[in-house]
């Protein structure tokens, strides 16, 4: 899937229906997104799409869904974006 896909997809989410539980608050209550979830998002996009999901990586949603589900997280390199380990 390339960037276009994505950034058409994100055009068309509901992105009052997110909910951003996933990610610590600043003082103001807004998300702190973490750098490499900014970077591998296209610009414009609004990270309040990104969720952590079950495989401990991030994907974005384009629907709302119970459980959420949605596409994997990919950065410039072709990787998943995924949260760092803790051992």
């Amino acid at each position: 899937m390339t960037r276009a896909f994505y950034l058409l997809a994100a055009v068309f989410v509901g992105l009052s229906a997110c909910t951003m539980g996933d990610f610590p608050l600043d003082a103001d209550g807004n998300p702190i997104y973490p750098p490499e979830v900014v970077a591998a998002l296209p610009e414009g996009v609004d990270p309040a799409i990104v969720f952590s999901a079950d495989n401990g990586c991030y994907a974005f949603e384009i629907e709302t869904t119970d459980p959420r589900s949605g596409f994997p997280l990919i950065d410039r390199n072709g990787e998943p974006v995924c949260a760092p380990t803790v051992e």
